[in-house]
């Protein structure tokens, strides 16, 4: 008998197509394409990926269709020749750098089912187990038992390697690299930009960028001493700066929101002060007193030195670092 070199459907009916007749080229590239509507997914999703899959899953054991969902037979008076179908989905990719041809065409994840279920996993003594339905049983089960199977050689239960654990973004991942294939060091020479600065004097050059700058506040707040150079540190202080420590810091930090608030709050403060006394000297001085202050309030964030001396001021007209905590919280 020759070898089929072309799937023939007849008698296409699916949505658009109209009682379609067509052959089309085994082992080869092909692209469907027309107008709109003219039914091009039609013929490849509803007659030819719906036929393939379902012959396909024919093909399995009652135990193995019963757990995977199959699609309806698809409405054509035949379809000779079709291969197992496989369908790919029509998504934009999303820049990653664990992205590869097989996890965005999921054949992937297909790749990581078949290790999994059709693999040799090997007991703890040593003994291989052959590929067998218990292993699919067991991966259908939940709790502890999931993935547990007992070795016919010894007797001794074990958990085979479940899909995730091929899988280099769970935990199948290198240990190393994290399943990137790049290990990542810190390079000291590029985070401090001058060893000769202090930290307050900019030495950490990340530390000087929008969103970051109140790193130096939380160093000097776990101890690390931010006005000398940061070639005499210790290592306890570099190790801190370059690393970080797993413990969290409860500190105030006044934002510029919290300035401006602060400014409206203390001109009403003494606003309300000067009318309650109704004293014509402390309204002459009025306006004296609340340009003094904005003055005082009216500071850079990114600059340390004048965060912490609008909060010495704040504490001097009756406003405590906590009700700027507050304030950020609203």
């Amino acid at each position: 008998m020759a070898v089929p070199k072309k799937i023939e459907v007849r008698g296409g009916r699916v949505h658009n197509l109209k009682n379609i007749n067509v052959d089309i080229p085994l082992h080869k590239f092909v692209a469907i394409s027309g107008l709109s509507g003219s039914g091009k997914s039609s013929l490849a999703m509803g007659i030819l990926y719906e036929e393939g899959s379902r012959r396909y899953l024919d093909a399995l054991s009652t135990y193995m269709r019963r757990r995977i969902k199959q699609g309806a037979q698809a409405d054509v008076t035949s379809v000779k020749y079709i291969p197992s179908a496989l369908a790919l989905r029509q998504r934009p990719s999303v820049p990653n750098e664990r992205a590869t041809v097989g996890t965005t065409t999921e054949t992937y994840n297909v790749l990581r089912l078949i290790f999994s279920r059709l693999g040799s996993p090997v007991c703890p003594n040593g003994h291989r187990v052959a590929p067998s339905l218990d292993i699919a049983e067991a991966m259908s089960k939940s709790g502890d038992e999931m993935g547990q199977v007992t070795c016919p050689t010894c007797g001794v239960k074990f958990h085979v390697p479940s899909a995730e654990d091929f899988s280099f973004n769970s935990n199948g991942a290198c240990e190393r690299c994290g399943g990137t294939g790049k290990v990542r060091q810190l390079d000291e020479s590029k985070l401090i930009t001058d060893p000769n600065l202090s930290i307050k004097d900019g030495a950490v050059a990340s530390w000087n960028l929008p969103g970051r700058n109140f790193m130096p506040n939380v160093a000097e707040h776990a101890g690390v001493r931010i006005d000398i150079p940061y070639k005499d540190l210790t290592e306890k202080e570099k190790d801190f700066v370059l690393n970080g420590p797993e413990k969290k810091y409860k500190m105030d930090l006044i934002s510029q929101k919290a300035v401006e608030y602060g400014k409206r709050i203390t001109k009403s403060k003494i606003e309300k002060e000067a009318f309650d006394e109704d004293s014509d000297d402390q309204l002459d001085d009025l306006d004296n007193r609340v340009t003094d202050i904005e003055n005082t309030l009216g500071i850079d964030p990114d600059d340390p030195d004048t965060v912490d001396k609008a909060q010495k001021e704040l504490k001097e007209i009756g406003f405590e670092p906590d009700w700027l905590e507050d304030n950020e919280e609203e």
